[in-house]
């Protein structure tokens, strides 16, 4: 009996696992993120930043604050779970400055970061 019980526990638990590695799997990653900054390069077109990070999200009025910009440039802004990125464009659509900031998440939390994932 005791054998028994622990048996179909362990096979509980792998099940366990194995239903965690596939969701792991299935759910997507965001592509903004520090490592994605990096891929995106000074002189880079908006389209090859697209390839990379997706299509950019509206500005919010903070954004405005924090990268510095010329008059002339556009920016464009990508929101993620990890943070926020935000690049300029210049007058020939080639990328200017970028930044990264971690600290912009709306909801930060648990629940936040699953619906942000799920896309509600």
């Amino acid at each position: 009996m005791r054998r028994r019980v622990l048996v179909l526990l362990t096979s509980l638990l792998a099940l366990a696992r194995v239903g965690l590695a596939v969701v792991a799997l299935i759910v997507p990653t965001s592509p903004v993120s520090l490592g994605n900054c990096a891929r995106v390069r000074h002189g880079m077109t908006e389209a090859e930043a697209i390839a990379i990070l997706g299509r950019p999200g509206p500005l919010d009025e903070y954004t405005v604050f924090l990268l510095d910009y010329e008059p002339g440039d556009e920016l464009r802004q990508w929101i993620g779970p990890d943070g926020t990125l935000i690049v300029t464009l210049d007058e020939e659509g080639r990328v200017g400055r970028r930044r990264f900031s971690a600290d912009q998440l709306a909801d930060d939390s648990l629940l936040g970061r699953i619906r942000f994932r799920l896309g509600w």
